[in-house]
């Protein structure tokens, strides 16, 4: 009998670490998917995971009463009194009357204040007129002001198993390829591309969901974690509708640098409009991507086409905060060699990667729907 060699046992069986090599195979191909891969990448020790989020302390709210208040009222109703405490100052920006609040309850979401406190006389409040909390006025020796504190809430979301799988024939091995590249090498590397693009579809359009029966989960996706920033452009997008609904509430929360992961017809919309603020992105160079980032009055947009965006999402793009999406894995990427059974007379390989999405600060990224042009 011959001896067995456990270095070939090793090579031919063992499942081989490709999660950065994955992210280069044709990187223009997935170019948000290549630089989340690459620097946005946290391990997980559990196919469910957790991550905890916390709002900024609001300061704006609107009054909530049909038939409005007098300039004699002293109890206000309003959309969140959570944003008060006693001894804080308001005002009202469209009378410009300053308030003092002397007492809040938060389950009726009712303050009590003394109108007219600084130099404005007190007016007529409408409903839904805004209330801007302008800080506490503290008196001489006062003892400190009532704290006020938002408890963090705690988030999650589930690794979902992608496997991509490819195989031959034991003949489809031992033939002498007409091409430089044989067979297994090139299904090798074209489905990586493959298993990065269902990576993207699933970070970009999955729904979160346990299916304990079956033993099987689904990682939520950046469409569905967004809420907030869902910007309609309902047709023609102008340089005026991107800057002013795109950049201006994106921007106002997180970094002042995004990426667009954008499809091929919004990439024609800002070539179309803006060639004047577009530049090579030199960041984008560190992933070997040619990018091009657009200057807006508010922060740059790094512009990375998605051919993911097609069919019914030709018209959506997303806006991403780079700095608050982790890819998540419980296993990264790996690539399988020779999970055939033993009498098969083949090969079959496999990609496989187990991982999710944390998804942070939900305020600092958009979703955009309907630009056509």
């Amino acid at each position: 009998m011959p001896p067995v060699l456990t270095f070939d046992l090793d090579t031919q069986r063992r499942d081989l670490d490709v999660a950065r090599d994955i992210a280069r195979y044709m990187p223009d191909e997935t170019p948000w998917t290549v630089m989340l891969l690459q620097s946005r990448k946290k391990g997980t020790q559990t196919a469910q995971f957790f991550w905890w989020e916390e709002d900024v302390y609001g300061y704006w709210t609107q009054v909530n009463s049909g038939a409005g208040y007098d300039d004699t009222a002293t109890d206000i109703v309003v959309d969140d009194a959570s944003i008060f405490a006693p001894k804080d100052i308001l005002k009202i920006p469209r009378t410009g009357e300053v308030m003092f609040v002397s007492a809040v309850n938060t389950g009726t979401n009712t303050i009590t204040v003394m109108r007219g406190y600084g130099e404005t006389a007190a007016a007529a409040i409408n409903d839904d007129d805004y209330v801007l909390c302008l800080g506490n006025a503290m008196e001489e020796r006062s003892s400190a002001p009532q704290e006020k504190i938002l408890q963090p809430v705690k988030m999650y979301n589930y690794c979902g198993i992608t496997r991509t799988t490819f195989g031959g024939s034991g003949t489809v091995l031992a033939e002498q390829q007409v091409t430089n590249e044989q067979e297994r090498a090139r299904l090798t590397r074209d489905k990586g591309v493959d298993h990065r693009l269902s990576l993207e579809r699933m970070l970009l359009f999955g729904e979160r969901k346990e299916d304990a029966t079956n033993k099987r989960r689904m990682s939520r996706g950046i469409e569905k974690f967004i809420t907030t920033n869902v910007y309609d452009a309902g047709g023609e997008m102008t340089e005026a509708d991107f800057d002013q609904n795109v950049c201006e509430p994106v921007f106002k929360y997180g970094t002042k640098r995004k990426v667009l992961v954008a499809s091929p017809r919004m990439v024609s919309i800002i070539n179309g409009f803006a060639k004047d603020k577009l530049q090579v992105s030199q960041g984008a160079k560190e992933y070997g991507l040619d990018l091009q980032e657009y200057i807006s009055p508010h922060g740059r947009l790094v512009i990375a086409p998605s051919r993911i965006l097609e069919q019914y999402y030709a018209y959506h793009s997303f806006v991403i905060d780079m700095k608050y999406v982790s890819f998540r894995a419980l296993r990264d990427t790996k690539l399988r060699r020779n999970i055939q059974a033993p009498d098969v007379d083949g090969f079959l390989d496999e990609y496989l990667t187990e991982a999710g999405l944390e998804f942070r600060v939900e305020k600092a990224h958009m979703t955009i729907k309907n630009a056509t042009g």
